[in-house]
């Protein structure tokens, strides 16, 4: 019983060997980490190309891949004639709306196989922020090591995995929980799905992500939800929510209530509400013509220059209105008919409500929402 064909190709798509499968796979993670600058997924699609990593026969596009591509082209060229006046932009010197092509033609080669690695290579990306945090050290490669806090606070104390920074790192296992989902989870044994999901959630913990551990948690309650028809599923979600409340009795959530709130007794968000609201205000003011599609951080005066902390929003600052709807009208449309997508890309859909991760452009996460949004869904069998 499963949600996905084994042997469907992705699109048409033919991946050669598995040496191929392997370096494309690697190719795919690395700029994810700081191993490799990000800079290099605007060279991946050229590579993939070299590599031969497509057969020439049987490259036939689904016709949901034409219908985001004929979009996405004219969000692209939205952006072509805003080139005037005095253009400030941060990391990508290319407009979004053409970064974002990088990533679509790149999840052409995310299939199964793909997939596979890419999971391997972010389980250990975990296995090593274990190792940082028995350490005490935030990264392997970053000599700045923080604050200085010795402190049991968990905000004090995450780590970054292999990645720039402990977001980058929640991300990453927020896109394994994804690819997991989408590809594996009804082929996985119950025991060795608990392992993953531990080892995910291990690293949003360590990570100390909020807003990670929220789209996980928030995931798996819509998924119980969504098993209740399913009796035995039924009775584990009751068995289980009986331990749960019986422990909750006994057990002393003051110091779980003092983690989450960074030991200040109050939920806070960090700025957000701040945050949020300047970007809304100059997203409104250049409603038209946003910042002619370029990425650039807003300043404030406790935090400096910070991005919105909203993919949503930062994407809606950066294109404009105009952009933003012909981008967004489609991809709602398509995940909306395919209800099943939306509900595997959650974790990643939520997370990106509190955090820049989704639509930064040529990067994993759009790479991997791109795959799943695009690729072959079987029904479910009887």
């Amino acid at each position: 019983m499963g949600f996905y064909r084994e042997n469907e190709l992705y699109n048409g798509i033919n991946v050669r060997s598995h040496g191929n499968v392997f370096i494309i796979s690697l190719c795919f993670y690395l700029p994810s980490t700081a191993l490799l600058p990000a800079f290099f997924y605007y060279l991946l699609p050229f590579l993939l190309f070299f590599i031969g990593a497509i057969e020439s026969k049987d490259q036939k596009i689904a016709k949901y891949t034409i219908f985001l591509l004929s979009f996405s082209l004219i969000f692209s060229l939205a952006s072509l004639f805003l080139f005037f006046g005095d253009i400030n932009f941060r990391e990508n010197f290319l407009p979004i709306q053409l970064s974002l092509l990088f990533s679509f033609f790149c999840a052409l080669y995310l299939n199964e196989r793909v997939a596979k690695f890419m999971i391997f290579f972010i389980m250990l990306e975990v296995v090593c922020g274990y190792i940082q945090y028995s350490l005490g050290v935030k990264s392997f490669f970053i000599t700045s090591q923080g604050s200085g806090y010795e402190s049991e606070l968990l905000y004090y104390n995450r780590v970054f995995g292999l990645s720039n920074n402990s977001s980058s790192f929640a991300g990453n296992a927020l896109i394994a929980l994804v690819l997991f989902e989408f590809y594996f989870a009804n082929k996985i044994k119950l025991p060795l799905k608990l392992l993953f999901y531990t080892m995910v959630l291990f690293a949003l913990v360590v990570s100390f992500s909020r807003s990670g551990l929220v789209a996980f948690f928030a995931y798996f309650f819509f998924f119980a939800l969504k098993a209740l028809k399913n009796k035995n599923v039924l009775i584990g979600i009751i068995f289980f929510s009986s331990i749960s409340l019986a422990l909750a009795l006994f057990y002393d959530f003051s110091a779980v209530f003092d983690q989450f709130t960074r030991g200040k007794g109050q939920v806070e968000i960090s700025g957000r509400d701040v945050i949020w609201s300047n970007y809304i205000q100059v997203a409104f003011d250049n409603f038209f013509l946003g910042n002619f599609g370029f990425r650039n951080y807003l300043s404030f005066d406790l935090y400096g220059e910070m991005h919105a902390h909203n993919s949503y929003l930062m994407i809606f600052y950066i294109v404009g209105g105009v952009s933003w709807l012909i981008l967004f009208l489609p991809l709602l449309a398509l995940l909306l008919l395919r209800n099943e997508k939306l509900f595997v890309l959650m974790p990643l859909i939520i997370y990106s409500a509190a955090q820049y991760f989704l639509f930064w452009g040529a990067s994993l996460a759009d790479i991997a929402f791109f795959a799943v949004l695009l690729s072959h869904m079987s029904k479910p069998d009887d």
